[in-house]
Order: structure tokens, then sequence, then C-alpha cells
């Protein structure tokens, strides 16, 4: 069982930052194979910043790829009704609210957002 975590709160548009969360994740799961994993990190950075992981087990993002993925209009999603808006949105979602969202992948991927920590 895991620790306990003391309510962090961040101020912003509760929707589109369930929009983000909800599409990280979405991604995670298409990536991963049968039996994969997903393992979603919360950690407070004093009281500054929150930061959010979500990782998988999947395939990764190929070096060429990742340089292209928040742009507008781009995916790898072939043949699936998808207009490569997703992340270039998440980005934008994160941004409107003085975060930052990174992707790290070397044998799976970290999808990592940072947002400022409110003084609630």
């Amino acid at each position: 069982m895991g620790k306990n975590i003391q309510n962090i709160y961040v101020s912003g548009d509760e929707n589109r930052l369930k929009q983000v969360l909800i599409n990280l994740l979405i991604n995670g799961i298409e990536a991963v194979l049968e039996g994969g994993h997903i393992q979603i990190d919360i950690e407070q950075n004093e009281n500054e910043w929150v930061e959010i992981s979500i990782s998988d087990d999947g395939y990764g993002i190929p070096p060429h790829v990742k340089s292209k993925i928040f742009n507008p209009f781009f995916s790898t999603k072939a043949g699936k009704k998808n207009a490569g808006l997703g992340l270039s949105i998440c980005q934008h979602i994160i941004e409107s609210h003085h975060g930052i969202i990174t992707c790290l992948s070397d044998g799976g991927t970290t999808m990592g957002i940072r947002l400022p920590i409110s003084g609630n």
C-alpha cells in the first residue's frame, strides 16, 4: 500500500486538466502491449510545484518522432480517426496553467506534467 499523500491544490480549469490526464492515459493504454503496465506518480516539490508522471512500458517513441509529438496535426496513429491534436492541445492547456509538459522515452514512455501549487 502506498503512503498517505496530503491534498495538493492547483488553480485552473478542472475539465481542461482532466482532459489532459485522460488523453495521456489513453495514449499510454494504446502504447502498451497485452500485460503491459501504466504507472502514475505524483510528487510535490516543496510548496511550489506538483509533478504528475504517467509512465508506460510500451514500445516507446523513436527519437526522430519525439521532437514532433507536440506539433499540431502530427500523429503516429495511422488508420485511426485521429487529427493529431491531442498532445498539442495538452501542451497548450498545461502552458495556459503556467505549467510544463515533458516527454521521456527510452524503453517505454513517461509524460510529465508540472503545475504550480495554488496558495490554498
